[in-house]
């Protein structure tokens, strides 16, 4: 009974995962904003998110030239 029960929450939660990008598309064309706006916006904040990731292995590799 419990692995049916865990094997529901699951597929619920993947359902809600991949209807979520379309929701939020949805809501920010009906609020005003463009879908070239929005693939912008997202852009920006995957290449910011893309920088976050690679600042720390940045900064060992500097360290690690500087000490040599």
């Amino acid at each position: 009974m419990a692995n049916t029960s865990q094997h529901l929450e699951h597929g619920l939660s993947m359902s809600a995962i991949k209807t979520t990008p379309p929701i939020i598309v949805t809501g920010m064309t009906a609020a005003g904003v463009q879908l070239q706006d929005w693939l912008i916006m997202a852009t920006i904040l995957y290449t910011a998110i893309q920088i976050i990731i690679a600042l720390p292995k940045l900064k060992q590799s500097f360290n690690e030239w500087r000490n040599k």
